[in-house]
């Protein structure tokens, strides 16, 4: 598992992203594995993600 870039990764839905943010948010560390689902460091799953291009990950995205 690598550890989740919030630069250059998304979670696949909203709730997706909804649960990513709230970890990036509390500052937890979280990681992801190459089928693309998201864990804490307690390897608790918490999402599914996808990487996109620098810039357009979810630290650069809204929800509105």
């Amino acid at each position: 598992m690598e550890e989740f870039n919030y630069d250059t990764m998304v979670g696949l839905t909203e709730e997706d992203n909804d649960a990513i943010r709230f970890h990036m948010e509390m500052g937890y560390p979280l990681f992801i594995d190459k089928e693309g689902k998201v864990w804490n460091e307690s390897e608790v799953y918490i999402a599914d993600a996808k990487i996109t291009s620098n810039g357009k990950g979810i630290f650069w995205t809204h929800s509105y």
